[in-house]
């Protein structure tokens, strides 16, 4: 609740993401090993209590966001994210459709309705590539009962290859199009350069300029990076930084900082109450 109040007052969109231990095994997320029938999840199941205790968690941290003013801040809860990938215990393989729509929907109708949360946006956000087929996005699409953000969560692995630009971009403008049909918003909850990868040094510009391109694909609401966990291009570091210390300035800083000036970005410092 603190660094969500502290996000909040600095002008940013608060998101929560997720990475829900295997309720099996207590092992990460990416345990995949140990499989998990939904079922022993949902009410009357035996592994119930553990993802009500999960969800109590995150409710205690939302009632205690509040703003000077006395309102409860808005955050973005992304649970059981990129769902059509099959590297979580919840993703492809793991789990039918139908038992992760399940999931998503006893999420959410326990926050909302046995909680009474009503400062969480929920946002359902697959992995690419979906081919910009409706199909495969809707797939484990919970409901528009359930959701408020359509998001989609895309990773170069091509060091800014055009092909990718080209299939994200296709990709986010029909996102932007179920979002309008639905009452939605559209947004790219997870993107960046890949984990050990040379990006292009025009990296962030190259991505802007395909966005900009394309009339629906430009609409998203926002673009999420990952944190940063070290230094340089192949150390979990998914925000170009200044020199500082021993480390000399992140190779793509100078690009970022023209997507930063960009009239078509907003950045915290632009938004600030």
């Amino acid at each position: 609740a603190k660094a969500f109040i502290e996000a909040d007052s600095l002008g940013s969109v608060v998101t929560l993401s997720s990475h829900l231990h295997n309720p099996v095994s207590d092992g990460e997320a990416f345990d995949i090993d140990s499989s998990v029938a939904v079922d022993r999840l949902l009410p009357g199941g035996d592994l119930n209590h553990k993802i009500t205790d999960w969800l109590d968690t995150v409710a205690t941290a939302a009632n205690n966001s509040i703003r000077g003013d006395g309102s409860k801040i808005p955050i973005i809860f992304r649970p059981l994210h990129e769902n059509t990938g099959d590297w979580f215990w919840w993703g492809a393989g793991h789990a039918t459709d139908q038992q992760y729509v399940e999931l998503f929907r006893f999420t959410v109708d326990y926050l909302r309705d046995e909680r009474g949360l009503h400062n969480l946006l929920y946002a359902y956000s697959p992995n690419s590539p979906l081919n910009a087929d409706p199909g495969t996005y809707l797939a484990g699409y919970p409901g528009d009962d359930h959701v408020d953000i359509l998001g989609y969560d895309s990773y170069d692995e091509t060091g800014g290859g055009q092909e990718w630009l080209r299939s994200v971009t296709a990709d986010l403008a029909m996102v932007a199009g179920l979002a309008d049909e639905r009452g939605k918003v559209p947004a790219w909850t997870e993107f960046g350069p890949y984990e050990g990868t040379e990006p292009d040094p025009h990296w962030f510009t190259s991505v802007l300029g395909a966005l900009k391109a394309d009339q629906n694909a430009s609409r998203i609401a926002w673009m999420l990076t990952w944190a940063n966990y070290g230094h340089g291009d192949r150390e979990h570091a998914y925000v170009p930084y200044p020199a500082h210390g021993d480390h000399p300035e992140h190779p793509l800083l100078a690009d970022f900082r023209v997507f930063h000036d960009d009239p078509s970005t907003v950045f915290a410092k632009e938004w600030k109450r």
